[in-house]
């Protein structure tokens, strides 16, 4: 189904996907600010809600994980009501951020997602690599991430 610029597509099997993706995929470990065509395998474990920007697009925030951890994975327009959780994903030629000194792996103008199975994927909920660090923020070029995130708690 092809909904704007990023692919949605559902693939039976994850062999069938990976012998068509170019880009070796990467554990959510090997995550670093700023890099560009990452290809990765996780499983949606919670769907953030959806907010609207300025400009009318609609974007959502979605935990993933892989056997090394999580990280917040960012969505936008039509792909995140698409997503469930539960979702066994590839993503591919994606790219990540730091927004407040917290790494976002980021769909991205050309990415694509592409679900290949549900339920069945191993992974861990803990590191966190979209928790906040220092490092991201000294490395990252990303002039709106100077100050630590204020924390609300109910």
């Amino acid at each position: 189904m092809q909904t704007g610029k990023v692919t949605f597509k559902v693939v039976s099997r994850l062999n069938k996907v990976m012998g068509e993706i170019k880009d070796q995929p990467c554990f959510l470990k090997d995550l670093k600010p700023n890099m560009k065509r990452v290809s990765s395998v996780f499983i949606v474990l919670e769907l953030g809600p959806v907010t609207r920007t300025k400009d009318g697009n609609e974007v959502r925030t979605v935990k993933v994980a892989d056997r090394t951890g999580t990280i917040n994975l960012s969505v936008w327009n039509e792909n995140s009501s698409l997503i469930a959780p539960c979702d066994v994903l590839q993503l591919v030629q994606g790219n990540t951020t730091v927004r407040g000194g917290c790494l976002t792996l980021n769909v991205g103008r050309f990415g694509q997602l592409i679900k290949i199975g549900e339920f069945c994927f191993p992974f861990v909920e803990s590191p966190d690599f979209s928790a906040y660090n220092d490092e991201w923020l000294a490395k990252s070029s990303d002039s709106n991430s100077t100050t630590k995130p204020e924390i609300v708690t109910k």
